[in-house]
């Protein structure tokens, strides 16, 4: 998957909101901010080809202790994971579906 998909096809956004299912305080400007870094990469030139350099990134803008950094870690890989193995258009139905479970606590 090309790393600014990730906005296209809406993924950034439900990794953020995966986060704030987990309890980080994610702000509507954080989460721009986020969207704005990727943006501003792409226009540079200075994207990444894969989104594991990106953890590094967006870590400052969306954790807020040291223990939602130590944490970030691990929902960054299961992300990328996700992200990378399964087919775009199929993607955002599986994070939907984590979603939707974390919600009713299944």
């Amino acid at each position: 998957m090309n790393t600014l998909d990730i906005l296209d096809n809406g993924e950034l956004a439900l990794f953020i909101e995966s986060l704030r299912l987990a309890g980080y305080d994610i702000s509507t400007p954080e989460f721009f901010a986020a969207q704005d870094l990727i943006v501003a990469l792409a226009a540079q030139g200075k994207l990444p080809k894969t989104l594991a350099p990106l953890k590094t990134l967006l870590m400052p803008i969306l954790c807020h202790s040291p223990k939602e950094q130590e944490a970030f870690y691990r929902h960054f890989d299961e992300w990328v994971n996700q992200v990378e193995s399964v087919k775009p258009e199929k993607t955002r139905v599986i994070f939907t579906r984590c979603v939707a479970r974390n919600k009713t606590g299944d």
